[in-house]
């Protein structure tokens, strides 16, 4: 019987092992039948699985031809025009080097990221990576995705190869948010290899600068449509990028996040029509006759941030010449920066015609500034030696300062409290100081106009020179300043 029993535990051997391989052929029939559905649903929107040393990841590639147009430029006016760009590395106020102004356009990474998150901490994860480049006279946008974050090393591998043949930065608000993620990101997966860049261009700044007060929003899908004339059509909002990542988490279907990959891919070539209009900027080629006079002011202010005195010279001459033409209220708005702006280049000829014309248009109403007379009364006291020319402006700028000295009597001052008294005896200090200056600023203009009478018409007698006096507004404004202190 033992003999029996064991030769047909023999023969059942066999077939309880064919019996348990059964459902395991049928696993990996049913894994690869479900990734090739997936593949087919990736491919459907233009992505792939993108296999490395380091894993697997999504890719979406797309290529344009640089004749291709983004809005109003073609993505191949970068190229030749690109390396001027290199003044924006430069610290403001500094020198850039001209010998190191190599900037080539197939250097530059454009850079832009979707994450789940608001923050910069390592909870915040950049699920797509979305980055743009110029080889072969084509422009390559790729977009890395992650399915879950596993994948996340592989994506950051492949990044740091790309980083590799272009160390130039370009983003949009990167220096802040995109790229102390990504540096984040490297340190959290404890990666051997850091990222390391050779310059960043965050065009956030100088848009910034030059539209702060003219657009509503410095945002670069406001900045995009106003700048660059690109309009999007059913765009999904940035700010829906992580609920749709986590939906797609929850249903696992690509087409969830479609809308993402579309608006990452618009993100990137923004960010290359932005290289170019400021390129165009930094090369002399901005438009100044459609510009406004708010803009052609900021874009002075800039090239002189940048220390470009040969590009803001025409952009200057530009807002002198309209706003001396232009009698309106908003063009005399800018009478007295421009003014400031001469005085400072040492240019005091053009400076006073400038103070001259506010007062001619401004003169009479008794809100006009002071600061066009004292000026003005310095220019022919220290730089033409015209004293009398001199004397007269400083008296408008006293008579000027005690008119508004009684307008703020008559109607008071804003706030209430004690922060509201400090304020007003902040204030009413100021104007007082400002009145003791202009009145010490007559008595020696009063006696250097009488040491020169004397030298060139000698008297029989002795002439008194004028006794240093303190006007009754100046001393009823010290007595206001005490009471408001009080």
């Amino acid at each position: 019987m033992s003999g029996l029993r064991e030769r047909l535990l023999r023969h059942k051997k066999p077939i309880g092992e064919r019996a348990a391989g059964a459902p395991e052929a049928a696993e990996a029939a049913a894994a690869g039948a479900a990734r090739e559905a997936e593949d087919q649903e990736w491919a459907a929107i233009g992505a792939h699985m993108e296999q490395g040393e380091w894993g697997a990841f999504v890719m979406r590639r797309r290529e344009y031809d640089t004749a291709a147009c983004h809005g109003r430029y073609a993505l191949n006016e970068l190229i030749g025009q690109s390396d001027q760009l290199h003044v924006l590395l430069a610290r403001p106020g500094t020198d850039s080097d001209p010998t190191e102004g190599q900037l080539p356009h197939d250097k530059l990474l454009f850079v832009d990221t979707e994450t789940t998150g608001l923050g910069i901490g390592a909870g915040n994860v950049p699920f797509m990576i979305g980055i743009g480049f110029y080889t072969h006279e084509r422009f390559v946008v790729e977009q890395m995705f992650i399915r879950d974050p596993g994948e996340e090393v592989a994506m950051l591998h492949y990044l740091h190869s790309k980083l590799q043949s272009h160390p130039y930065l370009v983003s949009y608000n990167g220096k802040t948010f995109d790229w102390p993620i990504i540096k984040n990101r490297y340190i959290v997966n404890r990666m051997p290899v850091q990222p390391d860049i050779a310059g960043h261009l965050d065009f956030l700044y100088p848009s910034r600068s030059l539209w702060k007060h003219t657009l509503p929003s410095c945002r670069l899908g406001k900045v995009e449509e106003e700048r660059l004339a690109v309009i999007r059509q059913d765009d999904v909002a940035g700010s829906l990028a992580p609920a749709l990542y986590f939906q797609y988490l929850a249903e696992r279907k690509a087409l969830i996040v479609q809308g993402v990959f579309v608006h990452n891919e618009l993100d990137i070539l923004s960010l290359a029509g932005l290289s170019i209009h400021f390129a165009g900027a930094l090369n002399g080629k901005s438009n100044l006759e459609q510009m406004d006079l708010e803009e052609l002011y900021r874009l002075t202010l800039w090239f002189d941030k940048l220390n470009q005195p040969s590009l803001a010279a025409p952009a200057v001459q530009m807002l002198t010449e309209r706003v001396c033409r232009e009698e309106t209220e908003h063009a005399s708005e800018y009478l007295l920066p421009l003014a400031q702006l001469y005085k400072q280049r040492h240019c005091f000829t053009d400076a006073c015609k400038l103070w001259t014309l506010y007062i001619q248009r401004r003169g009479a109403r008794s809100t006009a500034a002071l600061e066009p007379y004292i000026e003005l009364s310095k220019h022919y006291e220290h730089k033409l030696k015209k004293l009398e020319q001199a004397l007269d402006y400083a008296e408008q700028a006293l008579l000027k300062a005690r008119q508004r000295q009684v307008l703020t009597r008559s109607y008071g001052t804003a706030g209430s409290g004690l922060a509201g008294r400090s304020a007003a005896a902040r204030k009413n200090t100021k104007d007082y100081e400002q009145l003791v200056s202009l009145e010490q600023r007559i008595q020696r203009l009063q006696l250097k106009l009488y040491r020169s009478s004397a030298k060139s018409k000698p008297t029989r007698g002795t002439q008194r020179p004028p006794r240093k006096q303190t006007s009754s507004a100046a001393q009823a404004s010290a007595g206001y300043v005490m009471d408001s202190l009080i």
